[in-house]
């Protein structure tokens, strides 16, 4: 299954970076990714799902166990 199936299996779509940077409140411009060979690097980077942050929250405190998982279950 390739990264484009899994995110609309999952029914996530993929940000575009630009609005991101532009609704950033602290104004701050940072690199979420950085491409080496066949790799991609990710920082500070967070599920999200029509816009907004999707299950956020530390597991046990703000989010269920079942929560997590299905958090989990959203990563690469």
């Amino acid at each position: 299954m390739n990264v484009e199936a899994k995110l609309e299996k999952l029914g996530l779509e993929l940000p575009n970076l630009e609005d991101l940077y532009r609704t950033n409140a602290s104004g701050a411009h940072y690199i979420s990714h950085y491409p080496v060979q066949n790799l991609l690097y990710l920082s500070g980077t967070t599920p999200r799902k029509g816009g907004q942050a999707y299950l956020p929250g530390v597991v046990g405190k703000d989010l269920t166990l079942e929560q997590g998982r299905k958090r989990r279950a959203m990563r690469p």
